[in-house]
């Protein structure tokens, strides 16, 4: 017997099949005759105007990949997924927003982090205060008017009581999305006044340049995005998570050779 999720998804797939090829199916989804009803309309035209339909996006979060469709997470050594699909169109960067989204999330939690206690002095109240007055002078520096946050707290980024035993949540937060997306390039110009020289700080930087390449790709583009801007996007998109596996990486090793000192 199958389970719910793989009916369901067994028989969204199917309709969506049809719709890209732009003809009524002959077949249900198990590979059965149909009605008589449905079978008589086996091979014409869904749409008068011969139109067909694509999935445009499939959205959803890091966690409900990983765990619904066995896709790796955020935490994964390797968290670019190039799996195949079973709905034709569907490519893995028609869910490269939806994850991408996820990714950024941790991407600018694990920044302010870092220079939270690398970069910054004093008690932990005194070195939020000092984070915030830096993501302010960070939005009048990239000219970014609205959708600022007006307060920080360490909650919004790990757990206060252990804030190196838990990984980051801001999606926890007060923080809305255009709250989220706003601190992208501000983020960028902060990990570049920070850039210590290090791989981890230069890739982190490459990581937020290409974000900020993909915010303006989609604030400029229109409903429909140009071949140029399409090829773009993916260029940008792919880069960024090259970048964001290799720090992903970078941080498990770190984490092995911290344990072994340890050990």
């Amino acid at each position: 017997m199958e389970t719910t999720m793989d009916t369901v998804g067994k028989v969204l797939s199917w309709s969506f099949n049809a719709w890209f090829d732009g003809t009524h199916p002959s077949k249900n989804a198990w590979g059965q005759p149909l009605d008589e009803k449905r079978a008589s309309l086996a091979g014409k035209r869904i749409c008068g105007n011969d139109l067909r339909c694509i999935i445009w996006c499939a959205p959803a979060d890091c966690e409900h990949n990983s765990i619904e469709y066995g896709l790796p997470n955020h935490n994964s050594n390797s968290p670019c997924m190039r799996c195949r699909w079973f709905l034709i169109g569907l490519t893995a960067m028609t869910s490269c927003i939806a994850v991408i989204l996820d990714l950024v999330v941790q991407l600018l939690q694990m920044s302010s982090m870092t220079i939270f206690f690398k970069e910054l002095h004093g008690k932990k109240g005194e070195k939020m205060q000092q984070l915030l007055q830096l993501v302010h002078d960070g939005y009048d520096a990239v000219g970014i008017k609205e959708g600022k946050i007006s307060k920080l707290s360490l909650s919004h980024f790990c757990d206060h009581d252990a804030p190196h035993q838990n990984y980051p949540n801001l999606l926890h937060s007060a923080v809305k999305a255009k709250q989220t997306a706003n601190l992208v390039p501000v983020c960028k110009h902060l990990c570049h006044k920070y850039l210590d020289g290090s791989d981890y700080a230069k890739w982190r930087l490459k990581c937020l340049t290409h974000l900020c390449q993909l915010q303006q790709i989609r604030s400029e583009g229109g409903l429909f995005l140009t071949g140029d801007q399409v090829a773009l996007y993916q260029k940008s998109a792919t880069k960024f998570l090259q970048y964001y596996n290799m720090l992903s990486k970078y941080s498990y090793e770190l984490q092995d050779r911290i344990g072994q000192c340890l050990g």
